[in-house]
Protein backbone atom coordinates (compact mmCIF):
# COMPACT_ATOMS: atom_id res chain seq x y z
CA UNK A 1 0.00 0.00 0.00
CA UNK A 2 1.63 2.98 -0.86
CA UNK A 3 1.57 5.98 1.08
CA UNK A 4 -1.21 8.69 -0.98
CA UNK A 5 -3.76 5.09 0.15
CA UNK A 6 -2.86 5.14 3.67
CA UNK A 7 -4.09 8.78 3.80
CA UNK A 8 -6.97 7.93 1.70
CA UNK A 9 -7.52 5.00 4.17
CA UNK A 10 -6.77 7.15 7.18
CA UNK A 11 -8.91 9.79 6.52
CA UNK A 12 -11.91 7.34 5.25
CA UNK A 13 -11.68 5.84 8.95
CA UNK A 14 -11.54 9.49 10.82
CA UNK A 15 -14.37 10.62 8.88
CA UNK A 16 -16.77 8.38 10.42
CA UNK A 17 -17.44 7.24 14.10
CA UNK A 18 -14.10 5.47 15.57
CA UNK A 19 -14.76 2.53 17.66
CA UNK A 20 -11.87 0.30 19.35
CA UNK A 21 -11.30 -1.75 15.68
CA UNK A 22 -10.91 1.20 13.91
CA UNK A 23 -8.66 2.85 16.00
CA UNK A 24 -6.51 -0.34 16.51
CA UNK A 25 -6.57 -0.14 12.28
CA UNK A 26 -5.56 3.70 12.56
CA UNK A 27 -2.99 2.36 14.95
CA UNK A 28 -2.25 -0.44 12.71
CA UNK A 29 -1.28 1.53 9.46
CA UNK A 30 0.62 4.61 11.53
CA UNK A 31 2.56 1.55 12.44
CA UNK A 32 3.56 -0.09 9.14
CA UNK A 33 5.35 3.33 7.57
CA UNK A 34 8.21 4.31 7.74
CA UNK A 35 10.39 7.46 7.73
CA UNK A 36 9.23 10.33 6.23
CA UNK A 37 6.01 8.00 5.10
CA UNK A 38 5.21 8.61 8.62
CA UNK A 39 5.00 12.17 8.56
CA UNK A 40 3.82 12.81 5.39
CA UNK A 41 0.47 10.37 7.09
CA UNK A 42 0.41 12.52 9.94
CA UNK A 43 0.54 15.80 7.85
CA UNK A 44 -2.18 14.31 5.58
CA UNK A 45 -4.94 13.48 8.16
CA UNK A 46 -7.02 16.07 10.50
CA UNK A 47 -5.22 16.11 13.88
CA UNK A 48 -7.86 17.19 15.54
CA UNK A 49 -9.75 14.22 14.59
CA UNK A 50 -6.66 12.35 15.04
CA UNK A 51 -6.66 12.93 18.38
CA UNK A 52 -10.26 13.19 19.25
CA UNK A 53 -10.96 9.91 17.54
CA UNK A 54 -8.48 8.14 19.67
CA UNK A 55 -9.78 7.27 22.79
CA UNK A 56 -8.31 7.32 26.32
CA UNK A 57 -9.60 3.36 27.03
CA UNK A 58 -10.51 1.89 30.66
CA UNK A 59 -10.63 -1.28 29.01
CA UNK A 60 -9.01 -2.90 26.38
CA UNK A 61 -6.26 -1.01 24.65
CA UNK A 62 -5.01 2.40 24.92
CA UNK A 63 -4.67 3.64 21.38
CA UNK A 64 -4.28 7.19 22.46
CA UNK A 65 -1.55 6.29 24.16
CA UNK A 66 -0.10 4.01 21.81
CA UNK A 67 -0.35 7.16 19.62
CA UNK A 68 1.55 9.43 20.92
CA UNK A 69 4.28 7.21 22.02
CA UNK A 70 4.74 6.54 18.57
CA UNK A 71 4.75 10.51 18.00
CA UNK A 72 7.21 10.75 20.89
CA UNK A 73 9.12 7.79 19.31
CA UNK A 74 9.29 9.48 15.76
CA UNK A 75 8.95 13.20 16.13
CA UNK A 76 11.86 13.32 13.86
CA UNK A 77 9.70 12.04 11.12
CA UNK A 78 7.47 14.82 11.13
CA UNK A 79 8.10 17.97 9.49
CA UNK A 80 8.02 21.87 10.97
CA UNK A 81 4.89 23.07 10.25
CA UNK A 82 3.25 19.56 11.48
CA UNK A 83 4.97 20.02 14.74
CA UNK A 84 3.88 23.07 15.29
CA UNK A 85 0.44 22.42 15.00
CA UNK A 86 0.65 18.71 17.16
CA UNK A 87 2.37 21.21 19.72
CA UNK A 88 -0.52 23.78 19.64
CA UNK A 89 -3.04 20.79 19.90
CA UNK A 90 -1.25 19.32 22.95
CA UNK A 91 -0.72 22.32 24.72
CA UNK A 92 -4.54 23.61 25.09
CA UNK A 93 -6.18 22.98 28.93
CA UNK A 94 -4.79 20.57 30.93
CA UNK A 95 -1.48 18.20 29.44
CA UNK A 96 -1.39 14.48 30.39
CA UNK A 97 2.49 13.28 30.88
CA UNK A 98 2.18 11.43 27.35
CA UNK A 99 1.48 14.69 25.77
CA UNK A 100 4.04 16.61 27.68
CA UNK A 101 6.73 13.58 26.81
CA UNK A 102 5.55 14.15 23.13
CA UNK A 103 6.07 18.30 22.99
CA UNK A 104 9.31 17.87 24.27
CA UNK A 105 10.57 15.13 21.99
CA UNK A 106 8.87 17.69 19.20
CA UNK A 107 10.65 20.41 20.69
CA UNK A 108 14.39 17.78 21.30
CA UNK A 109 13.77 16.44 17.52
CA UNK A 110 15.28 19.90 16.16
CA UNK A 111 18.37 21.91 16.56
CA UNK A 112 20.36 25.35 15.46
CA UNK A 113 18.22 27.29 13.23
CA UNK A 114 15.67 24.15 12.26
CA UNK A 115 15.09 24.74 16.38
CA UNK A 116 15.22 28.31 16.62
CA UNK A 117 12.62 28.55 13.77
CA UNK A 118 10.08 26.04 15.51
CA UNK A 119 10.34 28.03 18.27
CA UNK A 120 9.13 30.95 16.77
CA UNK A 121 6.48 29.61 14.52
CA UNK A 122 5.18 28.07 17.93
CA UNK A 123 5.47 31.04 19.54
CA UNK A 124 3.49 33.28 16.79
CA UNK A 125 0.83 30.50 16.10
CA UNK A 126 -0.34 30.55 19.11
CA UNK A 127 -1.01 34.35 20.06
Amino acid sequence: MDISEVVSELNELLGQATGADEEQRIISLLRSLEGADFGRAIAGVSLERMLSALDWRVWGPDVRADFLQMLERRAGDLDLDTKVHLINLLAQGKTSLGEEKVIAALFMSETGQRLTELKLKVDTSSQ
